[in-house]
């Protein structure tokens, strides 16, 4: 006894399979009441891999002559077409799609040269010219013809085709010049195009010859730019005809200019609906517009040619998996103010796939706690801080940093917060209740590479700052260095700094000294730390108070932070080492080198902490290693082992009796105690397990 469904159920099961021909199938022989539906989708777009499959379909339809009105749609390499009394029988058949999907993209050059090539005979013309007649649509994608009279050739046995569309298309020799002068002037007086589509990949020889044969006939033209110098495209009054023009590129400086020069000079006299879509990902449109070239871009220039045509429209295509509704509303509204004439008229529109997952857009990249736990900041590569209530919602969010955003540090007060970014600046931002969010107070500015770090000395009157010349994120060791033997026999332990049996740590290396990390060319050699005065209400706020340089870290600066005294300051990187300052007023007066300078571990830090006594501090590296030192002295306490892959962070509980940390290996805890965290970090990412619970 088969399951009664109601119909609507079935349309929606339908609608969810109609592109899976396997779905389909098994829908039509185990389902009573999907059968129907499911035939009438099988058989309305068939697709030809082989020629055998031709004379198979024949067959079929003879035995089914019902199913025969039903074919609407093929899909057929050129020459597979022979004669047979299939195209006979398929007298609602308005589209053929022509090619050969065993082959790549023309994006692959490769596949393309191992492409085979049409070489038409007049029997394939022959079969084509029996469905020319009603035939309205032919698709081309992913052929290429031996020459662009084969392609004029197979085109002209259509001769009453309405719309053509054109993806990777490519001719492998051109015929002589009067030659194919001769062919376009003959297809032109044949073909009726009212639509041309003509999308990526498609030669340039291809695109002049089909625009001068489509000028004097095309309604609608789809153009994906590649080169929008284009021959035919320079006569405008022979697209009297021309109502509706679509482009598509790329959100390039170059491809931008060049739509507004040929927006300008292209206005064919009844062209009223002009639509440019701009393809590329936010960020770097974001990095783009906010950039110190953005006056260059060509935006105004753009904006101002798209509004001389009645209709105009523009769309940025993000090329991000997939926005969440409230963030493809916010990045509207950044875009849209770089086109506000567009903006006003509602002619700007954000185009993206949707997804229910609320946060950032790109990998989050920094966090922080306001120190009265009511908000929570995150920062990302996608360019902006989302500020979070303490209930995990989103308050406010807005661009901070072109590029992205490297870290992230509240005031002592909770009311302000200093970012740091890949524009090599600093902002300070006034998130008061008068702010309205989020107010830009000042922009820290002296930095020559990207800001990796910064942080709020605890009395509030200090920001420091530390830059990254590589800039990029710390990709983890191969997985073959991770793999351990048992997982569950993994645990952390705290050593003094000898070891008893004189043996290496396990996952360092043998010599005292720390091994050599890579430095990239373009480094700066010395890297410097920052100072700014963060006093509001002063004539100084907010300026370069001190630069801590002194040579002493060569390489990228990962991280500074304050002791919970805020007289030492922390600074490690690319150079194994942790420089300790003493940030006291009258230090500072006197000295710009380091206090102390802590080393021991063999690969590049990853982060520190301070533990509640201002005294000690806790350190992890690229070595599997985490290390507790005093900073006053600079002598090294314990050494935390038992980690098989990098320690990535470190921190102290709030008694000071429990040092914690998080590894690469999946590991996060010390004798037990829970603790967080995460493989890859996410805007909202929270896992906490014991040491003993199965990974």
């Amino acid at each position: 006894m088969s399951l009664a469904l109601p119909w609507e159920v079935i349309e929606r099961v339908i609608e969810h399979c109609y592109d899976s021909h396997r779905a389909l199938y098994n829908f039509s022989i185990s389902c009573r009441q999907l059968r129907a539906l499911s035939l009438t989708l099988l058989v309305a777009d068939v697709e030809f891999k082989h020629r055998e499959q031709i004379f198979s379909l024949c067959d079929l339809l003879r035995a089914k002559p019902h199913l025969q009105p039903l074919v609407r749609t093929m899909s057929v390499y050129p020459t597979d077409l022979v004669p047979c009394p299939l195209l006979d029988m398929l007298t609602n058949l308005n589209e053929i799609v022509f090619t050969d999907r065993r082959f790549g993209t023309g994006s692959d050059q490769s596949a393309e040269l191992h492409r085979p090539t049409v070489v038409l005979n007049q029997s394939t013309l022959t079969c084509c010219g029996r469905v020319g007649t009603h035939l309205q649509t032919i698709q081309f994608f992913r052929v290429t013809f031996a020459t662009d009279l084969e392609l004029s050739r197979l085109l002209s046995a259509f001769p009453h085709v309405s719309v053509l569309t054109l993806e990777d298309v490519a001719i492998k020799t051109n015929a002589s010049a009067p030659l194919v002068a001769t062919n376009r002037q003959r297809l032109s007086r044949r073909l009726q195009l009212r639509t041309l589509h003509i999308d990526i990949a498609v030669h340039d020889a291809v695109v002049a010859f089909i625009l001068e044969s489509a000028q004097f006939t095309a309604q609608t033209l789809i153009f994906t730019v590649a080169d929008i110098q284009q021959k035919a495209l320079s006569h405008p009054l022979n697209w009297s005809r021309l109502h509706t023009l679509s482009l598509r590129s790329e959100f390039e400086p170059e491809k931008v200019k060049k739509i507004a020069e040929f927006l300008k000079v292209f206005h064919p006299p009844n062209l009223k609906d002009v639509a440019l879509m701009l393809t590329g990902y936010i960020r770097t449109a974001i990095e783009l517009l906010r950039g110190e070239d953005a006056s260059n871009l060509g935006c105004s220039l753009l904006e101002h040619e798209l509004l001389r045509f009645p209709k105009p429209a523009l769309t940025f295509s993000a090329d991000e998996p997939a926005l969440h509704p409230r963030r493809a509303l916010f990045w509207t509204r950044e875009l849209g103010q770089h086109f506000p004439a567009m903006r006003d008229r509602n002619a700007f529109s954000l185009e993206s796939e949707s997804t229910t997952a609320v946060g950032h857009d790109n990998a989050a990249t920094c966090l922080a706690i306001a120190p009265d736990s009511q908000r929570i900041a995150s920062g990302s590569w996608d360019s902006t801080i989302i500020l979070w209530d303490a209930a995990g919602q989103i308050v406010h969010e807005w661009v901070a940093h072109p590029g992205g955003v490297r870290s992230l540090a509240f005031s002592p007060d909770s009311q302000r917060l200093v970012s740091a970014g890949m524009d090599e600046k600093l902002a300070v931002w006034d998130l008061g209740p008068a702010s309205g969010g989020a107010r830009r107070l000042a922009t820290l500015a002296g930095h020559t590479h990207w800001v990796s770090s910064c942080a709020w000395s605890p009395d509030g009157s200090t920001i420091a700052s530390a830059c990254d010349e590589a800039g990029r994120p710390r990709a983890p060791p191969p997985k073959s260095q991770l793999e351990s033997e048992s997982e569950s026999e993994s645990e952390l332990e705290l050593e003094p700094k000898s070891d008893p049996d004189g043996q290496a740590d396990a996952g360092q290396a043998s010599d005292s000294e720390p091994l050599d990390v890579e430095l990239d060319a373009y480094a700066d050699k010395t890297m410097t730390i920052r100072l700014w005065d963060a006093r509001p209400g002063t004539g100084t706020a907010f300026a370069q108070r001190h630069v801590l340089a002194g040579g002493a870290h060569p390489k990228a600066i990962y991280f500074v932070l304050f002791s919970p005294n805020g007289r030492w300051l922390a600074s490690g990187g690319d150079d194994c080492h942790v420089c300790v300052w003493d940030v006291s007023p009258s230090s500072l007066q006197w000295s710009d080198a380091p206090h102390a300078v802590l080393r021991g571990h063999r690969h590049r830090l990853q982060a520190a902490a301070f533990h509640p006594d201002g005294v000690r501090l806790g350190t992890a590296a690229q070595d599997c290693t985490a290390c507790i030192w005093r900073v006053d002295t600079g002598e090294e306490l314990l050494v935390l082992r038992g980690h098989e892959g990098w320690v990535y962070d470190i921190a102290f509980s709030p008694n000071g009796g429990l040092a914690l940390t998080a590894s690469e290996d999946g590991t996060a805890s010390a004798k037990g105690a829970v603790c967080c965290h995460s493989r890859s970090l996410q805007t909202k990412m929270i896992a906490t397990r014991r040491a003993d619970e199965p990974r």
